[in-house]
């Protein structure tokens, strides 16, 4: 387990990342909660940016992404 704690644009977040792994040292499960509610949409918006910049996922409709 991982906690981590940031300040983003005046939002206090605190957060933990819960990682599994097998014998053979493979993730099976990685779980990540952070709160508060504004924290957990401010990281979500974050990171789709980043998704959509690497191009894992499209840009929303009407962006120009």
């Amino acid at each position: 387990m991982l906690e981590f704690v940031v300040d983003l644009d005046g939002i206090h977040i605190e957060g933990v990342d819960i990682i599994c792994w097998n014998d053979d040292h493979q993730i099976t499960s990685f779980k990540v909660m952070v709160r508060p509610l504004q924290g957990l949409q401010k990281v979500m918006a974050g990171m789709g940016e980043v998704f959509v910049r690497m191009g894992v996922i499209a840009p929303p409709p009407g962006s120009e992404g």
